[in-house]
């Protein structure tokens, strides 16, 4: 009873944003102890969430379904691709209902259960609300903590109408290679075209040696085309990108062989002309956080 009472509290009573915000430090003077206090007025209600998603889940009494959306009211830079929700966060099944109630100065979040970085992703845990909200056509879905990571599949930019789908599924694939992953499925040209716009971009921001220079005038050796095409594209996309590499820190391990069949579309921004040597000094420019990078099955640098 107790579980069910937490479920119709967050769903049908206007509580989530103050639940949500003890989970996270008002700003950064806060101490850890002050959000303790903070928290200590929601702990039970927040334990009782937990345990009802993850230990009384229901998908089994319901069509089981692998996309979820969320909205958000602002423009929220994300630093990787999957999302670990580590505070109740409630979606929705329907991409109609998240057209409705989305805010034109906010995103759609597209996300599913996939893979975690070549793992197989079973821990799927949620919680069905519609039998238990007061607007049961919305759909809506619980989710919380990290045990089970969801990956964006698209991110939709509400007032300009924009579909991110082919920029995340280039980053998706862009980190499947710097782990050595093999890829399930070869890009088509509106992919391969974001990762040129992507890379383009983030070799634009430090262009300030020589060498910078040269390798952005190899992306694209017509410049007005470059900027007429990245006009078409909200700088939203590319400022994730560049919260997306300079978040990795893992070590990178290329496999040349992996390079010259599974990524045979991307090869060319990262191989020489005879596609048979990594061209490192590429790779420490875009990903300037990285301090170990090893080239499968051969040497290790650091």
């Amino acid at each position: 009873v107790d579980h069910i009472l937490s479920l119709l509290f967050f769903c049908n009573e206007n509580l989530q944003a103050t639940l949500n915000a003890s989970f996270v430090k008002k700003h950064e003077v806060e101490t850890d102890d002050e959000l303790k206090h903070k928290h200590a007025c929601f702990a039970n209600w927040a334990r009782l969430l937990c345990e009802a998603v993850e230990v009384f889940t229901n998908p089994h009494f319901y069509k089981p379904v692998n996309l979820f959306y969320h909205g958000t009211n602002c423009r929220t830079y994300f630093d990787d691709i999957y999302a670990s929700l580590y505070s109740p966060t409630s979606m929705t099944k329907s991409l109609q209902v998240m057209m409705c109630y989305g805010n034109e100065n906010g995103l759609l979040l597209d996300l599913m259960y996939d893979d975690v970085n070549g793992t197989r992703n079973r821990n799927k845990c949620y919680f069905e609300c519609s039998w238990l909200s007061n607007w049961s056509g919305e759909n809506e879905i619980v989710f919380v903590g990290s045990s089970a990571p969801l990956r964006f599949q698209s991110i939709i930019h509400y007032s300009l109408c924009h579909n991110y789908r082919h920029y995340i599924a280039a980053m998706a694939i862009l980190e499947d290679m710097l782990r050595g992953n093999p890829l399930h499925e070869m890009p088509n040209k509106a992919i391969l075209k974001a990762v040129d716009d992507l890379m383009s971009y983030e070799l634009k921001l430090g262009a300030a040696s020589e060498i910078q220079q040269r390798l952005q005038r190899e992306f694209k050796e017509n410049v007005n085309v470059q900027k007429q095409e990245s006009e078409k594209v909200a700088d939203y996309v590319f400022e994730f990108f560049h919260h997306f590499v300079q978040n990795i820190h893992y070590h990178i391990q290329l496999d040349l062989y992996k390079m010259n069949h599974d990524y045979y579309g991307l090869k060319k921004y990262w191989l020489n002309a005879k596609n048979t040597m990594v061209q490192i000094d590429r790779l420490c420019m875009i990903f300037k956080n990285v301090k170990y990078i090893s080239l499968l099955p051969g040497w290790s640098l650091q």
